[in-house]
């Protein structure tokens, strides 16, 4: 477990270019000056490389993956690289499981001890009965999804070579629903986000169309989230798991109406039961004690203010 405060050596983030990875890259320049940041993505396009430094690498090419890690000899490593789209399953294996297995075999080639984040989800958790609320760390894993499963292989993999090899200390950081601006319309904050402000510029009213409303979910602000991966590389204790969340549950129908609110109350919500899915439990939040505990992080932003930063920056960008 590290001692300092701060980080030593270089920092490396897998995934630069995706969500979290843009937002971790910018706190990291911000908050952690000293910080040497390394970056690797399948492409830089959608990149502001003035804060780090860049390499295109992709971690489903093992030889390609093992020179980037030689090139860059990073002392701290967070593993953002995945994907979520279960449409394609040999992809979503392929990079969640193997690109992470790509990873760590590549660094136990390095002759030093080695930080290492890999970002999994809550979706390892699977059915979540509403009396395991808030849901703890050690709550059996049973993930009724693609990719919670292949998210499970990913720590499965970690936490195999946390065990076997002296150099690389692994931590695992299971994060909840995030929320932010630029988050993919194939989740659901993206979603509504996209929608209720196509909807609002129409000039045919129709209805939000939704699925069940009345779950409940835990939103994190990502900009909280990559405080805590950042925590966490420097405090949490190795071959550890850690919840990332608010701690606080919010009804899907309340996040609807603090977009709508803030766009256009006129639009219409209309329910509509094909969404419905069946593997949805009634309520999931999590128990956020340990992070916590052991690196002094709490969730700062609250759901209403993630909400109006989003809507104030996609009118920005009109």
């Amino acid at each position: 477990m590290k001692k300092s405060n701060s980080f030593s050596g270089r920092v490396l983030i897998t995934g630069v270019g995706g969500f979290s990875g843009k937002y971790l890259s910018s706190y990291l320049h911000k908050e952690y000056p000293e910080a040497e940041v390394w970056g690797i993505d399948i492409s830089e396009q959608s990149l502001s490389l003035s804060s780090i430094n860049f390499i295109r690498s992709d971690i489903t090419d093992y030889d390609n993956i093992k020179r980037a890690i030689a090139r860059i000899q990073p002392d701290t490593i967070f593993h953002l690289a995945g994907t979520f789209d279960c449409g394609n399953l040999m992809s979503l294996y392929q990079v969640n499981a193997i690109g992470t297995e790509h990873l760590l075999r590549a660094t136990t080639c390095l002759s030093k001890k080695i930080r290492i984040v890999l970002a999994s989800s809550a979706a390892v958790y699977g059915t979540v009965l509403p009396k395991e609320n808030p849901v703890k760390e050690e709550k059996k894993v049973s993930p009724v999804s693609h990719y919670g499963l292949s998210k499970l292989a990913m720590e499965m993999i970690g936490t195999m070579y946390g065990q076997r090899e002296n150099n690389l200390e692994i931590i695992i950081a299971r994060t909840f629903n995030l929320i932010g601006y630029g988050l993919s319309p194939l989740l659901l904050p993206g979603k509504l986000a996209k929608e209720i402000q196509e909807l609002s510029k129409s000039q045919e009213r129709k209805p939000l169309k939704v699925g069940n409303t009345n779950t409940i979910r835990d939103f994190i602000d990502v900009r909280d989230a990559v405080k805590a991966l950042a925590l966490l590389a420097i405090h949490a204790k190795e071959n550890n798991a850690y919840n990332i969340g608010s701690g606080v549950g919010n009804k899907i129908k309340d996040l609807i109406k603090l977009f709508i609110d803030k766009v256009d109350p006129d639009i219409e919500v209309l329910t509509d039961r094909n969404l419905f899915k069946k593997s949805d439990p009634d309520i999931v939040t999590a128990d956020i004690s340990k992070i916590k505990n052991h690196t002094g992080w709490k969730p700062e932003i609250k759901l209403d203010k993630s909400v109006l930063d989003i809507i104030k920056l996609i009118n920005r960008q009109v």
